[in-house]
Order: C-alpha cells, then sequence, then structure tokens
C-alpha cells in the first residue's frame, strides 16, 4: 500500500517565519512599534502590544539571512523589550533595510503576526573585542606580548593598569584606533616610555565613550627574561579514540615543540640527519606542533602533517630551529575532519559543536586537503574576498590556513549564505575551516570564536585517512542473483520505471514493512538545507522501517560527485536516512558507506540516440536488498551496466566506480555479468 501525503509543517528559509499564513485575529489586537531609530550598539526598545500571553518570537532579516532573533514571554498587555541592536553574538548589523517579523503563540493557541520594513542608517560605536597574547610579559622581550583589538568606529581605547599589591601604582594609556580594522600593540607600543613597576596587574579596557562595556584581563610583568624551556619529548600529541573531555583538555593543555621560523615560511623534514638526505615535506612554523620522539646530538625525530599533501610524516629536524610554546589555559578547538564538526572547549569543558566544511582536495592541488595536527592560533584577521566571495571573522592557525566564516555572496548590502551553508558538513575549502554564520546549540558562531578565542589557542584536528587513501578493496562480481525471497527489494535505475513519484515525501508498505520515501532537489537543498532533516523528521513519526532520499542534482556533467552533493547525502543519513540515491548526473558516480547506511551518488543515464553494440554504458542499475532479520546490518547491493545489451567492459566500469568511492566497504557491493557461457 502506497501513501502519500503533505508535511503541515511551515519549512521556513534559514528559520525565517512565514508570516504571511499566519492570521492576526484583528489589526488592533496585535502590534510591534519601534521606539526611535534603530542603532547597533545602542539601547533599541519594542513596544509590543498583546491580546494576550504568549511567547514572542522577532525576527530581524531580509530575503536570504535572518540575522537575530528575540524570543521572549510577553504579557497581556503593553510590553517594552530592549536589545542591542545588533545580530548574534553582538554583531554589527549592516547599514540597509531590514525587515522585522513578529510572531505572538498565545497561550490559547491563537497566533498573531506582523512583519514591517526598518532601515539602520548609521552605526554606534563598540570595542567589539581585545585580546591579550598571554597573561605575563617580561621587560627582557617586551615585543613578544601584544593585545589585539578592534572597534567599530573611530575612537580611544582606554587601558587602565592597577597594581594588585600596591595602590600607588596605576597606570593609564590612551590609544586612539581607526574603526573597522584591528589594532595590534606590543608592550612597549602601549606604555610607550612609562615603565611599569614589577608585579601582578588587574587590567580594566573600555571605548572612552562606553565606559560601561568593559574587558578585563590579568597580566604579571616582570624584569627579567622568563626561564627558556628545552625542547623535549613530547608524548603524544594527539587525542585518542574515545578519550573523555578532561582527558582531550589535557592533550590540549601540553607543551609544544614548534619551528622558530616565520608563520608563513616552510621547513624542511629529512629523511636522515643530513640536509643533503630526502626531503619528505615541508611545515609551518610558529604555530603547528611536533611530536618530538628522539633527541640525537643536533637533531630531533619528529612527527606531523606534511604541508604538501597533509600526509603524515616522520623525519629529522635540525634541534636549533626549534623552541617550546605555550597554549592559551582557557580555550580549546578539536576538529573532526570525518564528522566535519568543530567542538569549542572553555576550561576544559566542550561548550558548543558547529558544522564546518574543511579542504577538499583536488587531483592537481593536493595541498587543499586540511592537514591534521595539533596546532597554535596566530593572529586575528579581519577579512578577504575570493572568486566574488566574501570571508570574514578570520583567525590564522597553519601558515597560510585559516579558521573564518563561511563564504557569502554581498549585493545590495544583502548577505547571502546560501552556497557556503549548503557545503557544511562536507569537504568544500581551499584548506582552510569555514565555520557556520548561525549559532549553534549554545549560541557561539565564527563571530563569537573570532571576538573570544585568543592567540596560541589549541586547535586539534583528527586526521581521517580512510576519507583521502585510494580504495584499495574491489567489489564483488557475480554471475548470479540470490533469491529476495522474504527480502525487501528495491530496484533503483534506468531497467524499469524508478519507484520514487513525484510527490517530495511518501510512505509505501513492502512485505509488511513501512518504506519511506524523500525526493530533494540540489536547488531546494541550497535554499534550505534543512528541508531534508524536516522531511525525515515527518518520516520518522510515520514509524517507518527504513527511510530513502533521491537526490535530484543540478550539474549534469560532472565525472565526481561535488562538495555540495557530499554534503547533502551526508546530511540525509546523519538526519536518518537509510538510503541516499543521487539522480541527474549523465553518467554514474561512486559511493560511501557511512555506517551501515549507503549513499550512491549517480546512477547516471543512457545514451538515447545510440543502440546496440555502439551504445555507451554510462549508466548503472542498482537492487538494494533488505533483510528484514537483519535490518540493522548492510543491505545487499547489486550493480548492473545499464543497458545490458550495450557492449561494455566490466572492469573498466569498475575502476570508474571505484575512481568517485570513499572511504570502506566497496567489497561489499556486487557487480553483475552476465553468464557468457550460456549465451
Amino acid at each position: 500500500m502506497r501513501r502519500f501525503f503533505r508535511i503541515c509543517i511551515t519549512v521556513p528559509l534559514l528559520g525565517i517565519f512565514c508570516f504571511s499564513l499566519f492570521i492576526p485575529a484583528s489589526a488592533n489586537d496585535f502590534s510591534v512599534k519601534r521606539i526611535g531609530n534603530l542603532i547597533p550598539f545602542n539601547d533599541n526598545e519594542f513596544v509590543i502590544s498583546a491580546p494576550e500571553e504568549g511567547v514572542l518570537k522577532i525576527s530581524v532579516h531580509d530575503d536570504v539571512s535572518v540575522y537575530r532573533t528575540i524570543e521572549q514571554v510577553v504579557s497581556k498587555g503593553e510590553t517594552s523589550i530592549h536589545w542591542d541592536g545588533c545580530a548574534y553574538n553582538h554583531e554589527k548589523l549592516s547599514a540597509k533595510d531590514y525587515v522585522i517579523s513578529a510572531l505572538l503563540i498565545g497561550n490559547s493557541g491563537e497566533e498573531y503576526s506582523i512583519s514591517f520594513n526598518t532601515p539602520v542608517e548609521y552605526t554606534g560605536q563598540c570595542l567589539q573585542y581585545l585580546l591579550p597574547s598571554s597573561d605575563h610579559v617580561s621587560y627582557a622581550t617586551p615585543d613578544e606580548w601584544f593585545v589585539e583589538f578592534r572597534t567599530v568606529q573611530k575612537g580611544t581605547v582606554i587601558f587602565y593598569f592597577k597594581n594588585e599589591a600596591s595602590d600607588n601604582n596605576e597606570y593609564l594609556f590612551s590609544i586612539n584606533t581607526t574603526g573597522g580594522k584591528i589594532c595590534r600593540l606590543s608592550f612597549s607600543e602601549l606604555t610607550g616610555k612609562t615603565h611599569l613597576a614589577e608585579g601582578d596587574y588587574h587590567v580594566i579596557s573600555y571605548e572612552k565613550t562606553k565606559p560601561e562595556e568593559t574587558f578585563e584581563f590579568s597580566l604579571s610583568v616582570l624584569e627579567n627574561a622568563f626561564e627558556k624551556k628545552e625542547v623535549f619529548l613530547t608524548g603524544e600529541i594527539m587525542p585518542e579514540k574515545g578519550m573523555t573531555e578532561n582527558e582531550i583538555w589535557h592533550i590540549m593543555q601540553q607543551s609544544s615543540v614548534v619551528v622558530d621560523i616565520d608563520p608563513f615560511k616552510h621547513q624542511k623534514v629529512f629523511s636522515e640527519k643530513s640536509k643533503e638526505s630526502t626531503i619528505l615535506g615541508t611545515l609551518h612554523g610558529q604555530t603547528q606542533a611536533l611530536k618530538v620522539m628522539q633527541l640525537e646530538e643536533e637533531w630531533a625525530y619528529i612527527g606531523a602533517w606534511n604541508h604538501e599533501e597533509a600526509e603524515y610524516i616522520e623525519g629529522w629536524i635540525p634541534v636549533s630551529v626549534l623552541k617550546v610554546a605555550e597554549p592559551n589555559p582557557d580555550y580549546g578547538i578539536l576538529i573532526n575532519k570525518q564528522e566535519q564538526k568543530m567542538d569549542i572547549y572553555y576550561k576544559g569543558k566542550r561548550i558548543d559543536t558547529l558544522d564546518v566544511s574543511t579542504g577538499r582536495p583536488e587531483e592537481k592541488h593536493p595541498e587543499q586537503e586540511t592537514a591534521a595536527g595539533s596546532f597554535l592560533t596566530g593572529f586575528h584577521r579581519v577579512d578577504f574576498s575570493m572568486n566574488g566571495k566574501k570571508y570574514d571573522y578570520v583567525i590564522q592557525y597553519d601558515g597560510g590556513n585559516l579558521l573564518h566564516q563561511i563564504p557569502y555572496e554581498w549585493g545590495k548590502g544583502k548577505k547571502d549564505f546560501s552556497a557556503g551553508r549548503s557545503f557544511l558538513g562536507a569537504k568544500a575549502s581551499h584548506a582552510c575551516v569555514r565555520i557556520q554564520s548561525e549559532p549553534g546549540e549554545n549560541g557561539i558562531n565564527a563571530y563569537w570564536i573570532w571576538t573570544h578565542v585568543p592567540y596560541h589557542t589549541r586547535v586539534i584536528i583528527l586526521d581521517d585517512p580512510a576519507e583521502r587513501r585510494p580504495v584499495h578493496e574491489r567489489p564483488m562480481v557475480t554471475t548470479h542473483i540470490p533469491e529476495a525471497e522474504n527480502c525487501i527489494s528495491l530496484l533503483f535505475g534506468v531497467e524499469k520505471t524508478d519507484i520514487f513519484e513525484s510527490e517530495p515525501i511518501y510512505t509505501e508498505e513492502i512485505n509488511g514493512h513501512v518504506l519511506g520515501f524523500i525526493v530533494c532537489s540540489e536547488k531546494d537543498f541550497i535554499k534550505d538545507p534543512t528541508v531534508i532533516s524536516t522531511r525525515i523528521s515527518a518520516l520518522q513519526k510515520e514509524k517507518c522501517d527504513k527511510i530513502i532520499l533521491k537526490c535530484l542534482w543540478n550539474d549534469h556533467n560532472t565525472k565526481k560527485h561535488t562538495a555540495v552533493q557530499e554534503a547533502m547525502a551526508r546530511k540525509g543519513v546523519k538526519a536518518g536516512a537509510d538510503l541516499v540515491i543521487g539522480y541527474g548526473n549523465n553518467s554514474f558516480l561512486g559511493c560511501e558507506w557511512k555506517g551501515n547506511n549507503l549513499i550512491l551518488y549517480g546512477l547516471g543515464k543512457t545514451n538515447a540516440n545510440r543502440t546496440g553494440k555502439n551504445q555507451k554504458s554510462n549508466a548503472l542499475t542498482a537492487e538494494i536488498i533488505f533483510d528484514p532479520d537483519h535490518f540493522d546490518s548492510k543491505p545487499l547491493v547489486i550493480m548492473k551496466p545499464a543497458p545490458l545489451g550495450a557492449e561494455t567492459d566490466l572492469q573498466q566500469i569498475i575502476e570508474r566506480f571505484i575512481s568517485d568511492s570513499t572511504g570502506e566497504g566497496i567489497s561489499q557491493i556486487c557487480f553483475y555479468q552476465e553468464d557468457q557461457s550460456k549465451q
């Protein structure tokens, strides 16, 4: 029995409420008024007139992005809501027109809505962030310490130093700033000719016109040089699978051995204790931590991931170019390339998890793979542009590799994150780590990281060798298709009418089991990446035994699956799809297993203009057989070249299939070959 249904859920773009669907009870029952001009970084007020008590949600958005959502319980009658006039996490709203949309869900269940346009004509002043490089400085090396900060407008930043042991040692410094630019001052540049007495200081900083908005930190000032740490045997510098948060934090807080050269230069790693020996690869200076395993005379035997192919290497480096560096004691970042996730740690506890996109290597550009390893963050940068996209909130961590927000297109003052957002969850960058712009579960996003994570914060990137190494497994070749008695057999491809219908979501009962089917186009996914999880959630409520996702690709001529196709398929699996099938490509593509869930990126199309022996086989059919007695196991997968009447080289087809496949498990796929002895 096949049952079609539509989801009775509003599926808004980026969380924008589709207010046209909600009809106010009366024009005078519910209103939202803006008091005065909307000015970011100032006290802004909305006055709400509500016909009943309920939960109010206000969104600040345009037609491509949501910049802020405010949720609050309001009482019947008038309620004032104050906010900073900013986007999430106190981020600046650009001067342009915005839409203010409000939805009140009353305690009675009644829904009221209203929306109106409002301009941001100018911006208030704000000291957006202020981060010292460490908590200690020595007059022997005063330029090794620095403080980074940025104001929105041209202004003056005050630094008040108070000696914690003496009321007589107080110092005040004023620094003029250029709005919108990062200011980085060494201790000498900050204090000038003033010589601070040795001691522990409490430092309070603020922009002159906003003394109520302070940044505070502790700083120990010493006269003599710090004791230099000798290069040491580090032990393991990477966490192992299954470690607890405390164990991961312990790894993050270990001292690091780094190469003492410019961050953008490369140190050669040699196969032997000689600069004349084979060069195994190169490493970046200052921020890339090394695993030191041996120290012999003037040489250190180290392990790290090289710059060229992001492959792990072990070799020799002169001890003279090494030094010990310390991580920031408060923050840490853990990036899992296989899962495309970033965990943010604060003082030993994971405080949020975000989606990322790491580097996607290409055949001619293997250096685009994001190298695994242990790193320390370097300087902050504001932004950069590339290929018509803008990248904000940049932190350097490994040579020219960066942490930054996902890219966006900038047109008419609108930040269109559609493309960058759709890539999240898959490799897509040129080696940098792209971070989501929207807040995670606990409110953190790329902007928050940029304004909170200081110099030398530990960044650990876990390796994913199974994703990169060539597939050495071979699929099975069979001349016999097993009987699928009492099993659920699904056929996809060109040999019969596809089982998918025109409806985007429906269920079908097969052999007493309920199967859910979803169709989603790449275009719809880019417009709203939540559409897949929303539809899968609806099927899960129907108690489906298996969920199958059909993806309709935009790019028909690609020879390998693209980053957005990978992101779309993987998000389907994460949301609960047991099987993902790609459609629309002119030639078949490869596969990958995510646990026991299969992704077939494309079955291809036959060439309709050719027949018989001249017909080229660019297509496959796939028979997927689920055993109800072993539903938690991998299904049996049987692939056939299509059409079978064409003259085909099965081994060539298999090689093409393998070339676009990743991970492990391809040996559990069968390719059917006609038994020539029976012809």
